[in-house]
């Protein structure tokens, strides 16, 4: 784990598209879909359940800053999928090879009420209509579906008592982004999301990511050398 303390910079609308564009990619784990970042030139972060099902550990990356999709394979995750909302729900993917230059996400280990942030992935709502999806499910390699982000607020900071926090969140999230990056408006992960809850009596929902610092801690055990901050944004 690579600690900084060096101050983060506040990044423009155009950077923050560019930046998520480049790192987060849409994992192809047949039954399932889900979502994903690179942390290293050669590792992905998602979800567990995204990848549980996946035929020999064997996954597909697709996304802008790969060019076309690569194979890769599950490394590691957590021991079993949570029934309720509090447990880890974690997987690293590793590709067979990695790109020099590649761009990254860091992890942000702090996090506060009202901040700004924005989610990043493939909900599974908005790739029923993307063309490009369409393609690539029929062997058009060269098709990338278009990233969707959405910009929230924390709501709140739960569970740390537990060991680990969970963050709860105003950015729009549905089916599809699981394993895909919460970050702030420095462009650094300070969660994965990982669940919603719907109260269909209030016709509401709220949205849930795993904190950055237990995902750092993870993948630190497991060998990941990934970026870590505890520096605030705008600071």
């Amino acid at each position: 784990m690579q600690a900084s303390s060096a101050p983060p910079t506040l990044l423009t609308r155009e950077q923050l598209v560019r930046r998520l564009e480049a790192t987060t990619v849409l994992v192809l784990a047949p039954p399932m879909t889900g979502s994903g970042f690179f942390v290293t030139p050669d590792t992905v972060i998602t979800n567990r359940h995204v990848v549980e099902k996946a035929e020999n550990g064997e996954v597909i990356l697709v996304g802008k800053g790969l060019g076309e999709p690569l194979l890769a394979r599950v490394a590691a995750v957590t021991p079993t999928v949570p029934k309720d909302s509090n447990g880890r729900d974690y997987a690293i993917l590793k590709l067979q090879q990695g790109v020099a230059g590649r761009q990254t996400l860091a992890i942000a280990r702090s996090v506060a009420p009202l901040e700004e942030v924005v989610a990043a992935g493939f909900p599974g709502l908005l790739l029923s209509n993307d063309s490009s999806f369409q393609a690539l499910l029929k062997g058009d390699l060269a098709a990338i579906p278009d990233l969707a982000l959405s910009r929230g607020e924390v709501m709140a900071i739960q569970n740390r008592d537990q060991g680990f926090a969970t963050i709860a969140h105003t950015a729009q999230i549905s089916s599809g982004n699981s394993g895909g990056p919460l970050v702030d408006r420095c462009g650094r992960v300070v969660g994965i999301n990982t669940f919603l809850t719907v109260n269909a009596t209030e016709s509401s929902k709220a949205a849930y990511a795993l904190a950055g610092a237990d995902l750092a801690g993870y993948a630190a055990a497991h060998g990941v050398g990934l970026a870590v901050t505890d520096t605030k944004c705008g600071e």
